[in-house]
């Protein structure tokens, strides 16, 4: 059940603010590569959600959005280009 509401989330292309926070249990997830089909979205808070996987690109293809919080996970490896191109970016957390 818990993969379904995972799977289901990323594919919410309407969405317009996700906030994710505090899942201690379970496995190490990653953020898919769906994430890219979320256009509308404005805000993108994972916190203490333990993710263990770098910034996929298609980040950079969610041209709206105004903050980004990954606060509190095992995020690794670069950020990506795109992500720096975003012009509505105001608020970046990766910490």
């Amino acid at each position: 059940m818990e993969y379904v509401l995972q799977d289901a989330i990323w594919k919410m292309q309407q969405l317009e603010d996700l906030t994710l926070r505090s899942r201690i249990l379970g496995n190490k997830i990653s953020i898919p590569t769906e994430i890219g089909t979320m256009i509308e979205l404005t805000s993108l808070r994972v916190v203490d959600w333990n993710l263990h996987s770098t910034i996929p690109n298609q980040v950079g293809k969610l041209e709206k959005l105004t903050s980004l919080s990954l606060h509190g996970n095992a995020v690794s490896g670069t950020v990506p280009p795109a992500l720096l191109e975003l012009t509505n970016l105001v608020h970046l957390d990766l910490g």
